[in-house]
């Protein structure tokens, strides 16, 4: 089975707040996790308002494991110029 967590799972779990054990297990299941390039995003833009670089990076590095980058050169199916 795949994982895909959404943000507000990602942010929950690199806060710790009292939902983060729900979305423990997905996220360090690496061999089953997948991130949408989306979801690296909204960390990274909502993370850059509370924590340093330092924080951030560490946080941003362990949703790069399993990155799914968008292709841009693939909209809907259909081929489309860069």
């Amino acid at each position: 089975m795949i994982n895909v967590v959404d943000s507000s799972g990602w942010i929950e779990y690199f806060l710790d707040t009292a939902s983060a054990d729900n979305f423990a297990e997905a996220i360090e299941q690496t061999d089953q996790l997948i991130v949408p390039a989306l979801s690296f995003f909204e960390v990274h833009r909502f993370l850059s308002r509370i924590t340093n670089t330092a924080q951030r990076q560490t946080c941003l590095d362990i949703q790069t494991i399993r990155l799914i980058a968008r292709r841009p050169h693939c909209l809907y199916g259909r081929q489309v110029k860069a």
